[in-house]
């Protein structure tokens, strides 16, 4: 999403929040780009909310991560599978 300067957003970032951003007429600005930078923009403004939420949230998710990793259960099913891909390789 493109913020502007003050901190408010676009007319159209704010119909989208409202539910009121449907359908190509409610976002003007989109007709005035190609069909791939469109996209690329929609794609920006859909991701924006998971990917904040991932970096606010990234530390806890490592060290979720570390923990699970180290669990012996899946160090053991990691080992079989490293084994598995040596005997495929040779």
């Amino acid at each position: 999403m493109w913020y502007l300067p003050y901190g408010g957003t676009c007319a159209w970032q704010q119909r989208l929040r409202a539910g009121r951003g449907r359908g190509p007429h409610a976002f003007p600005i989109l007709a005035l780009l190609s069909a791939d930078h469109a996209r690329q923009l929609t794609k920006s403004m859909m991701r924006k909310a998971i990917l904040d939420r991932l970096v606010a949230h990234r530390e806890e998710d490592i060290q979720n991560f570390i923990s699970f990793i180290s669990k012996e259960s899946i160090q053991k099913s990691l080992r079989m599978y490293m084994e598995m891909l040596k005997k495929k390789k040779s």
